[in-house]
């Protein structure tokens, strides 16, 4: 029951969740085969997998979370005081101590483009592929998962010296800008009207595909933010066969945004020709 009703407040909170191994940070195969694909935040769900295994650990989905990773087995705790020193204390948000005695920062995660590696030891860990493990897991091999600020405590936005730092030695993926005649409610008005002559996704046709595509466009042909593109393809959504949950198009959008292959501002380019 403690472990059920700990996901069931994390999925409260709006962190979608799923079960892992007993003895691995590893999903449980049987009940969620595609494993950080099945987070979800619906209770049903969620009771009906924790009946099915009580003892299960819990991992939370990093959506909409950006999460520091401080492992002091590699110098972690010493780099992240010399940054917390040079910039100031992290703003009060969701801590943990994870098994291994490190750390997990969590924050709101920013829609600008964020590097894996912050520096020797410490991670940003974010994205709807990754997740974490959640107090109270705890694994034989290591000690308990531990929150020192809780889950009720409001997500912090990261402060502004994380999101623009950059690990020396590696260089920031460029992202291009929009061109100086085109401002931002143009870019809104033309991504929408773009949209509204894309065809709709039909399930069994490719759907999937061609979602990811038309998000491309849309975010970054136009060089918008999510929440804009989601905005401008809500539109467009209500055409699919069936339309996508909101969840699941936000996954879409957040895909074109991290992994999308169209150059930011392409469409722009073209229609300032």
């Amino acid at each position: 029951m403690l472990m059920c009703a700990a996901a069931l407040g994390f999925a409260w909170r709006g962190w979608p969740v799923i079960p892992i191994a007993l003895d691995r940070k590893a999903p449980l195969v049987h009940l969620v085969p595609h494993g950080v694909a099945h987070a979800t935040c619906d209770p049903d769900v969620i009771r009906y997998w924790w009946a099915r295994w009580p003892s299960a650990n819990i991992a939370i989905a990093c959506h909409s979370l950006l999460v520091v990773d401080v492992d002091p087995r590699n110098g972690g705790d010493r780099n992240i005081k010399a940054l917390l020193d040079e910039h100031g204390p992290f703003p009060v948000t969701p801590t943990q101590k994870t098994g291994g005695g490190g750390l997990h920062y969590l924050f709101k995660r920013p829609t600008s483009t964020l590097p894996v590696k912050l520096i020797g030891g410490v991670d940003l860990i974010h994205g709807p592929r990754k997740y974490i493990v959640a107090a109270p897991s705890s694994f034989s091999h290591s000690r308990n998962y531990e929150w020192l600020t809780p889950p009720t405590t409001s997500l912090a936005a990261p402060p502004d010296w994380l999101v623009n730092f950059w690990p020396r030695g590696k260089a920031r993926p460029s992202q291009a800008t929009a061109p100086q005649t085109v401002d931002p409610s143009s870019r809104l008005k033309r991504a929408t009207a773009y949209a509204r002559r894309i065809p709709p996704a039909v399930s069994g046709q490719g759907g999937h595909d061609h979602t990811f595509l038309t998000a491309c466009r849309i975010v970054r042909g136009f060089l918008l933010n999510a929440d804009e593109a989601y905005a401008v393809m809500c539109e467009w959504n209500r055409t699919c066969q069936p339309p996508w949950s909101e969840h699941n198009l936000r996954r879409k959008i957040d895909h074109a945004l991290k992994y999308g292959r169209m150059p930011f501002g392409a469409l722009l380019e073209e229609t300032t020709r």
